[in-house]
């Protein structure tokens, strides 16, 4: 139920980092640092497949079953807890940009409750069937991406401008770093692979997801520059506009269906592989599954409607200190566990 398939695991490495990091942090990359956005976009997720090999060579290693095994409830909760407290911030952040995505770009005059309460039932639901049903619904999710290739292919109508890519680096990289810095919490969001497990033998595919990835990450914000110029900082949704390919309304509809039967999709399978993976900690705190995540859902859809309501409240909690808190977590916390069990395991092959 908390196994990934390896196919699986390689299609939501893919995914992961590409869906939030292309919505609304181009435009806010751009705001900050210009042309030197797809250097900082870059860095970011080439960064955060590091943390990726440490996840999954902890995950190898037994995961946090194993800390419960060999250490104890009390060793495995000072790590559960700290991770909850991470994917519930990134929960709140990653729920209202869905909702932003519905009621701003799709939907005109919508509320925000009814999208954030669907949204979150959901993902409880997913998560509830547990890792090997979020996997399967991001499995789905990549027939639509020859889809939304084969519309613009036959209908887009493409103008790239490539002067608006220079002037890169200009300061010394000072800028990026700066971007860099200003919207860390996007970043390293592979810590709900620790509750999970995967096929021990090497992956190759996960290999070549990650280089996907990246290449996938810069270029898409190389084509929302030269597309939108010096307007970028302007768009919000920039994979929907991106895959609108400069045809949004006609009579019948718009040519970025596809692109937001993609986004949506995989945005709320993120959120739910996180809820998925909460829900395996539950177990070892002896709560039932769908109680402590129907506890969350409240928790977090309370926060995003009441005290997170607006897009300059998320902004805030964005690059306030927290995201410090949040990217320290989600790095310290896999070395002290590589560090563990790993030495659990010398003693073992010693003995």
């Amino acid at each position: 139920m908390n196994r990934l398939t390896k196919t699986q695991l390689a299609i939501i490495v893919f995914f992961i980092p590409l869906v939030y990091k292309l919505a609304n942090l181009p435009g806010l990359l751009y705001r900050e640092c210009g042309a030197d956005g797809y250097v900082a976009l870059g860095v970011i997720t080439a960064a955060e497949f590091l943390q990726l090999a440490l996840v999954l060579y902890v995950v190898r290693l037994g995961g946090l079953d194993a800390i419960f095994d060999r250490y104890g409830r009390a060793a495995y909760l000072c790590f559960a807890l700290p991770l909850f407290f991470v994917m519930s911030v990134k929960s709140v952040v990653f729920v209202s940009e869905i909702y932003f995505y519905v009621c701003d770009y799709l939907f005109y005059n919508v509320p925000a409750y009814p999208v954030v309460a669907a949204t979150l039932l959901v993902v409880c639901y997913v998560a509830s069937k547990g890792a090997k049903a979020v996997g399967r619904i991001f499995e789905l999710s990549v027939w639509l991406i020859p889809l939304i290739v084969l519309f613009g292919a036959l209908f887009g109508k493409v103008r790239l401008s490539w002067q608006y890519l220079t002037p890169v680096l200009e300061d010394g990289g000072a800028a990026a770093v700066q971007g860099i810095d200003k919207y860390l919490l996007y970043a390293f969001d592979f810590s709900p692979l620790l509750f999970l497990k995967v096929e021990p033998k090497k992956n190759i595919r996960v290999t070549v997801s990650a280089v996907l990835c990246v290449a996938a990450m810069v270029f898409c914000y190389i084509l929302l520059v030269a597309s939108y110029g010096r307007a970028t900082f302007l768009i919000s949704d920039a994979f929907a506009h991106l895959a609108s390919f400069n045809v949004v309304i006609s009579e019948i509809g718009s040519l970025d269906w596809p692109s937001a039967l993609l986004w949506t999709t995989t945005a709320t399978g993120n959120v739910a592989l996180k809820y998925s993976a909460m829900g395996e900690g539950f177990r070892y705190m002896k709560i039932r599954r769908e109680i402590g995540l129907f506890i969350l859902a409240l928790l977090v859809g309370l926060l995003v409607l009441f005290a997170f309501g607006g897009y300059s409240e998320i902004m805030a909690l964005v690059v306030s200190p927290v995201r410090y808190v949040v990217v320290g977590l989600e790095i310290v916390l896999p070395v002290l566990l590589t560090a563990l069990l790993a030495k659990k395991r010398k003693e073992a092959y010693a003995a």
